[in-house]
């Protein structure tokens, strides 16, 4: 069989596979970094594994040169492989394992699913990051780096861990209800990395939400009356205040780019469980906690239209 750098088949599945540069292994305990490419197909792999090298070099030469902190979109895309990782684990659970299920298991797993993800955000908000440190560790092993606890850089990859888990149970939801065929599961979304890998520390460009709202705004102010005006401001607002309760980035930090599909997901079922005149009704409420408020009021919800 032919071979190509940084490439190891096993079971047909293809893997990448570089050694720990010998002035890091004391620090890493490995010799080798194994990471799966998730694919069968030599070329799509042989080509991940590249640029995933280049990826790591990258990241290896940033370590040494202490880096601190990382950008908006460098969290995003850690959350990003967070949600990747864990939703390919569950979708292979349910295609092995599940068979003949009711209707009430997959309610009742479903409804676990929502609490999960709703206790998840609670973690976020309030910066209890415990129980991201398993996966945080993890990811630090995979890439064979160490760092200190006490570190913002070891907290934002917690906080990426968290909400890389809060998009993992939208997919999960989406699994247990047996909709295994929903496109948002579906390799070519999940597994970007076969395409076009995620980097780990990628220079951040592309437009900000505060930017592209600016700028949307006042290219069709002239054309707009006063009320829709305020309308749409209010819209788009609303979106940037759920968004920040997540994560807590401002709208200049976070990028366009950085949103992603099962993020998109999540905020259109936050809004089907959204108030009329939510800021109007509970003006001094964050949007998850206005949803909360809504449901306890059994208050009019926002038409499919809206």
């Amino acid at each position: 069989m032919k071979t190509y750098p940084y490439l190891l088949c096993r079971k047909g599945i293809y893997y990448f596979r570089k050694a720990t540069p010998k002035d890091l292994l004391y620090f890493i305990g490995q010799r080798e970094i194994i990471k799966t490419l998730g694919t069968t197909d030599v070329r799509v792999a042989r080509k991940a594994a590249l640029e995933m090298s280049e990826q790591l070099d990258e990241l290896f030469a940033k370590i040494r040169n202490g880096k601190k902190l990382l950008s908006a979109e460098e969290v995003a895309c850690v959350a990003s492989d967070f949600t990747r990782v864990k939703t390919e684990k569950l979708l292979l659970e349910a295609l092995e394992d599940f068979k003949d299920r009711g209707k009430e298991d997959e309610e009742w797993e479903a409804f676990h699913a929502r609490e999960y993800r709703k206790q998840t955000l609670e973690d976020l908000r309030q910066s209890r990051l415990t129980s991201a440190e398993p996966d945080a560790d993890a990811l630090l092993s995979e890439h064979g780096v160490s760092l200190d606890k006490t570190s913002a850089l070891y907290k934002q990859l917690c906080r990426a861990s968290l909400r890389g888990l809060a998009d993992f149970y939208v997919s999960a939801e989406i699994i247990v209800k047996g909709d295994l065929e929903n496109p948002a599961l579906t390799f070519s979304q999940l597994e970007t990395s076969t395409t076009q890998p995620k980097e780990i520390n990628p220079t951040p460009t592309g437009i900000s939400f505060a930017e592209a709202i600016k700028k949307y705004l006042t290219d069709n102010q002239s054309s707009w009356g006063a009320k829709q005006f305020k309308s749409v401001e209010a819209k788009l607002n609303y979106f940037l205040d759920y968004a920040n309760e997540e994560d807590g980035l401002n709208p200049q930090q976070r990028l366009l780019s950085s949103i992603t599909s099962a993020q998109a997901r999540a905020y259109k079922e936050h809004l089907q469980r959204t108030p009329t005149n939510a800021k109007k009704k509970y003006p001094e409420l964050s949007p998850q906690t206005t949803v909360e408020a809504a449901a306890k009021d059994n208050a009019p919800l926002l038409g499919v239209t809206s």
